[in-house]
């Protein structure tokens, strides 16, 4: 059976996640091979393998994470980000309306290939407030995410992790898998 084949979103997905779009989503399926985006808080590779040691994965039921964007909205975020003049981290949080508490930093760029097809849930993000101790603020949503509830470590390649943009080895992952931020910032062919 494929990953989340059975989940309704409209009866199984938590209010919070319900929250977080703007519409319900559309249930998509993501075939083997589809790499998946995120700009997150960087925490080191031992603390993300335990669930323990997690920072801002710590609302994740699982280790790897459960929000996510397609390259072509990420490359979208880059050049919104290049053409307004703002950092990127600024930009993917004004968007993807992510709140402080979820991520504080949000400076270090996550990408996992798919081992597996599997069904997730693509919509836009709802407005939220950018921190939610003070909600007097809001971040303004309305682009693309991807919610995959039950996807775990097994399912998933690590293809790229750089922490704070910078390179940064994983050894205990891939000996090879050294990259920085310029290698993501061409735009993708055919896109």
């Amino acid at each position: 059976m494929i990953l989340n084949q059975e989940f309704d979103f409209s009866r199984d997905a938590p209010k919070h996640v319900k929250d977080a779009f703007k519409l319900p989503p559309n249930k998509v399926l993501l075939k083997t091979g589809q790499k998946l985006w995120r700009i997150l808080t960087p925490v080191q590779v031992s603390e993300m393998k335990n669930p323990a040691g997690r920072q801002n994965l710590a609302d994740d039921p699982n280790e790897v994470g459960q929000w996510w964007m397609t390259q072509k909205t990420f490359h979208h975020l880059v050049e919104m980000s290049k053409q307004q003049g703002k950092d990127l981290s600024e930009v993917v949080r004004a968007k993807l309306a992510i709140s402080r508490e979820f991520s504080y930093k949000m400076n270090a760029l996550f990408i996992i290939q798919l081992k597996r097809d599997m069904y997730a849930f693509e919509g836009l993000a709802a407005p939220q407030p950018l921190s939610t101790r003070d909600r007097s603020v809001m971040l303004i949503g309305n682009t693309e995410q991807v919610w995959i509830p039950r996807m775990s470590w097994n399912d998933v390649f690590v293809v790229r992790f750089l922490n704070s943009f910078r390179a940064i080895d994983l050894p205990d992952l891939n000996p090879h898998l050294i990259a920085t931020l310029g290698d993501f910032l061409r735009p993708p062919k055919g896109v």
